[in-house]
């Protein structure tokens, strides 16, 4: 008797405790990681520097003109002279008549900013006045530039352009010295002709291709300035960056004119 009593009683709390637990014990919404958001890219605005030294402190002067998209190459009226110079950051220079200046800057693009210029008015040569405001027009439209050699050319988004050249100087001769000292320096002196008393040197600029030198040496010669038309002697002196450099033969050219030097030995300091 006393063990069925028993055996029901543990029937009864097994099945209590089933209910109990059937009754408080809630399912568990699953728990779900949050994803970061992802973090949206920096933008960046580039931004535009002053350039090179192969644009800058040359004195370019035009030589032609495309003042139409229809590629139509102009040249400037005889007897006027058009001129830029950028350094540092600042554009200034001639447009026929008047004297212009403002600010740029220069990178993959080009922008000119703030122009202005003097309000003089010029009777001659024939056709000056349009072709400065055709000038100006152009230049303050430019977006960006190319440089080759000594070739400087402007261009806008619609196809128009402007073209100059650095003048480049009238070298009939170069010898090349070797100074006595390790490793060994070198200096190339240029001899030629300005065309007359006021054209100077202007700038030396130096490239070196495989085992040739090419120096460039450009002038300038100030506008609107009375000078007298005779033949003036020049020389240039031009250090040659040649430590280094291994034994062998190198050419240098200046302006066209060449002559060659040869090192013995390579010319590199001793560790």
């Amino acid at each position: 008797m006393k063990k069925k009593l028993i055996t029901g009683l543990i029937a009864i709390v097994a099945i209590v405790t089933v209910l109990i637990f059937a009754g408080c014990i809630e399912e568990q919404p699953p728990v779900s990681t949050p994803t970061p958001a992802a973090t949206p890219p920096t933008k960046t605005t580039p931004t535009s520097t002053p350039t090179s030294s192969s644009l800058e402190g040359r004195i370019w002067t035009l030589t032609n003109f495309i003042a139409e998209s229809d590629g139509d190459v102009r040249l400037p009226i005889t007897g006027t002279t058009i001129t830029a110079r950028f350094e540092d950051g600042q554009i200034s220079g001639t447009a026929g008549c008047n004297q212009y200046s403002g600010s740029y800057t220069a990178a993959d693009t080009m922008v000119l900013n703030e122009m202005s210029w003097t309000e003089m008015f010029c009777m001659e040569p024939e056709g000056v006045m349009p072709q400065e405001t055709q000038y100006l027009e152009i230049l303050r439209d430019v977006t960006t530039y190319t440089i080759e050699e000594n070739q400087l050319t402007l261009h806008t988004e619609d196809g128009r352009a402007l073209v100059y050249h650095a003048k480049l100087a009238n070298v009939k001769d170069i010898e090349i010295m070797l100074l006595e000292s390790f490793p060994v320096q070198i200096n190339v002196v240029a001899k030629g002709e300005h065309p007359d008393s006021c054209t100077k040197a202007d700038e030396i600029t130096t490239r070196r291709e495989g085992n040739t030198f090419f120096v460039t040496l450009t002038a300038s010669r100030p506008a609107d300035v009375m000078c007298a038309q005779v033949i003036t002697p020049f020389e240039e002196v031009i250090a040659l960056d040649v430590v280094g450099l291994k034994a062998g033969v190198y050419t240098v050219d200046v302006n066209g004119v060449r002559d060659t030097f040869e090192l013995q030995m390579d010319n590199r300091f001793e560790e």
